[in-house]
């Protein structure tokens, strides 16, 4: 998983004519398969007398799904995930709604379209990098609570939630590639009932 990574900050759209077949592409954030799926129901359901719905995602957990979703093998799911791929972007899905114009437009025509309607919605779509963070859950006498967060926030760390009671507890969101470091160094400064 990335360190930081580009994602989509509001839906694109996208719309296609080739030889009389139509195409439509859409573009959402997504974290997972059931946001994936919820999206794409959605799209089933207000565009149900579509000929095809082939889809692509990608997260940044390194999980990536493709379909033709009907449309000859290799010519809609994959062109769609290399869109996504050039964009450099993740926790992303793209899903393009075909209707069939009567014109047939050949395997390399139909995987062109279709990856045209995908870069356009993407291209549509607003932009931003998100961190990938990860979370430390530290407890120490209240009196060490300055002296833990000095040598947390060496790594890059910050304070999410704190609360007191015989013993402060602290959570430190940590950016991913510092998460082993931070815990080390809490670690061999504080001893293991820092955790």
């Amino acid at each position: 998983m990335p360190d930081s990574f580009a994602t989509i900050s509001s839906p694109g759209r996208s719309e296609l004519r080739e030889k009389a077949s139509r195409f439509f592409g859409f573009a959402e954030h997504l974290t997972g398969e059931a946001q994936a799926a919820a999206m794409r129901g959605r799209l089933k359901k207000e565009y149900h007398d579509a000929s095809h719905q082939p889809f692509a995602y990608r997260l940044a957990t390194g999980a990536v799904r493709t379909s033709d979703e009907g449309e000859p093998k290799g010519t809609a799911g994959p062109p769609i995930l290399a869109e996504i791929g050039r964009a450099k972007l993740y926790d992303v899905q793209v899903v393009v709604v075909r209707y069939f114009g009567g014109t047939k437009l050949g395997k390399g025509g139909l995987a062109r379209a279709i990856a045209e309607c995908a870069r356009l919605a993407l291209e549509n779509a607003g932009r931003r990098r998100e961190e990938v963070v990860g979370y430390l859950d530290v407890k120490a006498a209240p009196e060490l609570i300055n002296t833990v967060k000095a040598v947390a926030v060496r790594f890059g760390a910050q304070v999410v939630a704190l609360s007191f009671g015989l013993q402060a507890q602290l959570r430190f969101s940590v950016p991913a590639a510092r998460l082993d470091e931070c815990r080390e160094a809490l670690l061999k400064r504080f001893g293991p009932q820092i955790f």
